[in-house]
């Protein structure tokens, strides 16, 4: 886990954690159907500013990674699943363009052309 050594930005040692306050939002929300949350840390630069923030749980941050890869796994699977479907109107709307655009075909007449087969009679 994180040390809290230095500033991440400007590398100085001075910083402050920030005390957590009631309705403070001091946490990770996640989670499709019930909602779960992840306590984060927050330090920042008496020099620069710069905040930071981190979760301090092994625990809590393998918790949240799975969460979010599966989250991102089933958003790719919609995104694939639109996707397909998506193709499937394009090569039936590309179908319907080709058939009305053939021009009418001609009748199969076989390899004789109409003037042989009149004289072969």
């Amino acid at each position: 886990m994180h040390t809290h050594e230095k500033c991440g930005k400007c590398g100085s040692a001075k910083l402050l954690l920030v005390p957590e306050t009631p309705g403070q939002h001091s946490h990770i929300v996640f989670g499709e159907r019930v909602l779960q949350t992840v306590a984060v840390t927050t330090y920042v630069c008496t020099d620069c500013g710069f905040i930071e923030q981190w979760v301090n749980s092994k625990d809590e941050l393998m918790k949240l990674k799975e969460e979010l890869v599966e989250e991102s796994r089933r958003r790719l699977r919609a995104h694939a699943k639109d996707l397909r479907h998506r193709m499937a109107e394009l090569a039936i709307a590309t179908d319907e363009r080709t058939v009305e655009s053939d021009p009418p075909k001609k009748p199969n007449q076989g390899t004789m052309s109409g003037r042989q087969s009149a004289s072969i009679h």
